[in-house]
């Protein structure tokens, strides 16, 4: 769409752009692309970094409050170690939090970090490789 303005009235009105005038804008630059794409990436890293992980089947939130209440309870296992909760893991899972889960639940935490990171790291380098805006198009910005 595009905008005209009435020079006389000063009315505005859209309309569809012609395929001439759409053939005569300026091609995106290859340095813009791929800045527009590595934005692409670091939100699609962002959304899946706050998508939670999977443990024994349940899903663990592990947004910002998410890892912000593991980094208090961790505190909280410091000081008290037999200390236990009732714990919303995700929308409609409720665990008992103790020690032991706490534990357990790590390795698949922080694969999922890694793992978020890793993915942002390689498409990154595919951005940095790309010779071309039609290259820079065609990486991935789904995790």
């Amino acid at each position: 769409m595009i905008a005209v303005i009435d020079a006389k009235t000063g009315n505005t009105t859209l309309r569809e752009m012609t395929p001439e005038e759409v053939a005569a804008l300026p091609a995106p630059s290859l340095s813009d692309t791929k800045a527009a794409k590595l934005h692409s990436i670091n939100d699609a890293k962002n959304t899946a970094l706050d998508g939670g992980f999977l443990h024994n089947g349940v899903l663990y939130d592990s947004d910002r409050k998410a890892r912000l209440a593991y980094l208090e309870f961790a505190h909280k296992l410091s000081t008290a170690p037999l200390y236990s909760t009732p714990w919303k893991a995700s929308t409609g899972e409720w665990v008992t939090m103790d020690a032991a889960l706490f534990t357990a639940l790590q390795p698949a935490y922080e694969s999922h970090i890694s793992a978020c990171f890793a993915w942002q790291a390689a498409r990154e380098m595919e951005v940095a490789a790309a010779q071309s805006v039609a290259e820079v198009e065609a990486i991935s910005e789904v995790m």
